[in-house]
């Protein structure tokens, strides 16, 4: 069952014999209906899989713990099955959607940062751009006064600058891991992006003040100091 933008619901009915040629995508065409600005109401119990229903329940519980959260994936994964043409929804369909909905929060997350939350995102991206593993706070300090410049945004110190990047750890857009003890006895941190450098720069570069900021080129000036360094 799928609901138009205009709100009017209708049923598109399949075949599951994959010799009959009545595909969905030939259901729509039949009805003269854009899938792609459709929503998915209701399956048919019929196309999923027996292992579906329970592990879409099981990742809703590890979120949200919601009968919602877990419509939500059934119906990302069915919406992925049926773009790749597969006629029943299985589990890899719903591991799918399931990792699909985590980057879609990250995502959000990332997009409602304050702009020292920005800054500390971008100084990680610059550093995993770089090649940068094991990435500390000082490190990551380092590249954040030389943007913080850029952007003529204020300067925070290295500890109020390390908060930022534990809030970025809480929201799952970076992983922190603690290390061995700091040189002054406090905890150490190191740093990674939980989502491809890509991605972080896209949405950086969707916020106005960080459109001069060319992240290509500052990962490079990065790697070749250090290699001058070394």
């Amino acid at each position: 069952m799928y609901e138009t933008p205009a709100g009017e619901e209708f049923e598109i009915s399949a075949n599951l014999d994959d010799n009959d040629d009545n595909s969905l995508a030939d259901s729509f065409e039949a009805i003269d209906a854009d899938r792609s600005e459709c929503t998915l109401l209701r399956i048919h119990s019929n196309v999923l899989s027996e292992d579906v229903i329970p592990l879409c329940a099981a990742y809703a519980a590890q979120d949200k713990g919601s009968a919602r959260q877990a419509i939500k994936y059934l119906r990302k994964a069915a919406a992925i099955a049926e773009s790749e043409g597969d006629s029943r929804v299985g589990e890899e369909h719903v591991r799918t959607a399931q990792g699909e909905a985590e980057r879609e929060l990250i995502i959000e997350g990332m997009e409602q940062l304050t702009t020292q939350g920005h800054l500390a995102l971008a100084a990680v991206t610059i550093l995993e751009l770089g090649g940068h593993s094991e990435i500390r706070t000082r490190d990551v300090y380092d590249i954040y006064k030389s943007l913080s410049d850029h952007i003529d945004a204020d300067r925070l110190a290295q500890r109020r600058m390390r908060d930022h990047l534990i809030e970025l750890d809480m929201l799952s857009i970076i992983r922190a891991r603690k290390s061995a003890s700091g040189s002054v006895g406090g905890e150490a941190y190191t740093f990674e992006l939980r989502v491809e450098p890509s991605t972080a720069i896209d949405v950086l570069e969707a916020v106005s003040r960080f459109e001069s900021v060319d992240f290509d080129d500052l990962a490079k000036e990065w790697l070749n100091e250090q290699q001058t360094l070394g």
